[in-house]
């Protein structure tokens, strides 16, 4: 009887056991799935070898008139995006636009959407706005944001973000 009951408590230990370990390991359905993370390459950067006027216009194709003034850059730390800022003389304005082959500026049309050291978000002057894809002489691309902003004394201001168009 006692073999018989040693029996039995080995029999049970084993189920128990066996029903736990399977209770502790079921599969309740497909695993979840697996993600994989890729590193992206390093951020597009710009090609300019200096923030100057003259390699603004070589770079980007830009004609600057004779009348340009107030020229200021402010470059990130990265060289992901360029600021760039300028005046010229209102009745230059048209010619800037066509010189550069730009598409024409639409009235009330925002494409620069951020502060910038170089200036205010919200301007005073009406704003026209108008966006171009160009290639260097490189071959890398460029995006240009131009806004165009009336201001005081018959000068229109120039606001312009450079950045990579893409790889």
């Amino acid at each position: 009887m006692r073999r018989r009951r040693t029996a039995v408590a080995a029999a049970l230990l084993v189920l128990t056991t066996g029903a736990l370990g399977t209770a502790c390991s079921r599969d309740d359905g497909p695993a979840a799935p697996r993600t994989t993370t890729t590193q992206a390459g390093p951020p597009a950067t710009l090609p300019f070898s200096s923030v100057s006027q003259a390699e603004l216009a070589r770079q980007a194709g830009l004609v600057l008139p004779a009348g340009t003034a107030d020229f200021l850059t402010a470059q990130l730390q990265n060289r992901a995006q360029l600021d760039v800022t300028f005046t010229l003389p209102a009745d230059q304005a048209a010619a800037f636009v066509t010189d550069s082959n730009l598409k024409e500026p639409v009235a009330g049309k925002r494409v620069v959407t951020h502060t910038s050291p170089l200036w205010k978000l919200n301007v005073d002057g009406e704003i026209r706005g108008t966006v171009r894809t160009v290639t260097t002489p490189d071959g890398a691309k460029l995006r240009l944001a131009v806004e165009l902003v009336d201001e005081p004394g018959g000068r229109v201001r120039v606001r312009m973000v450079v950045s990579p168009a893409g790889r």
